[in-house]
């Protein structure tokens, strides 16, 4: 399946991806957007700091049947283009740490119409985890970030950003199949899907991301 010296220098990991048991994440936020100073602090970053409170605990329940678990880390200050404010998270693949998650405020366009946020996702060996995992995770991230639609445009949407993610790192795997190649990838909008959860004061016990739809009765 891999190259012997893949084998060699990832086999506690591979080891861990086939056998290990899937990791309760222990969360540690942050207790205030201000941790590390307010000097760079807009509005929008106040916003989106607040909407993605419960963002961890969200993602985490609708993959909890699979090997993935998400949680959020006390850090506040990174950059995408810049010094910026937002939630940081570290993805675990059973009881191998996996990558990390950034959440922060969208691009200026976007942040200005109220609501827009972006996540930075960064895992470090995707190639050596079965392609349907590395998808459901992409996928549940991905529709996170989508306009409210129809289930059906929303579901293609989150199709056709992820296999084109995924292509992208296929592709330079297979150019250099000796090395263990990371991932990165964006998903950036105004969050409207992830709100519903957000109004929601419980999510069902077997709901999915595709199929979630918000009562407001609820």
């Amino acid at each position: 399946m891999f190259g012997s010296k893949i084998q060699r220098e990832y086999k506690d990991v591979i080891l861990q991806i086939k056998g290990g048991q899937r990791r309760d994440p222990q969360p540690d936020p942050a207790h205030s957007i201000e941790k590390d100073g307010t000097a760079m602090l807009r509005s929008e970053h106040r916003v989106v700091w607040g909407d993605f409170t419960r963002f961890g605990e969200i993602v985490d329940t609708l993959l909890r049947h699979g090997p993935w678990s998400i949680e959020e880390t006390n850090k506040v200050e990174f950059g995408f283009d810049g010094p910026d404010y937002g939630r940081h998270y570290r993805l675990w693949y059973n009881h191998q740490l996996a990558g990390t998650l950034q959440v922060g405020v969208a691009d200026l366009m976007l942040a200005t119409e109220g609501h827009g946020a972006r996540a930075y996702v960064d895992l470090a060996f995707p190639q050596l985890i079965p392609e349907p995992e590395v998808r459901d995770l992409l996928r549940t991230i991905s529709f996170m970030f989508l306009k409210a639609e129809d289930g059906t445009i929303m579901r293609a949407n989150a199709d056709m950003e992820v296999v084109t993610i995924m292509t992208r790192h296929l592709w330079e795997v297979v150019r250099e199949p000796e090395f263990v190649h990371s991932l990165q990838c964006q998903f950036e909008g105004t969050y409207e899907h992830f709100s519903g959860y957000l109004q929601s004061r419980t999510l069902p016990p077997d709901v999915a991301p595709f199929d979630f739809k918000f009562d407001p009765g609820q």
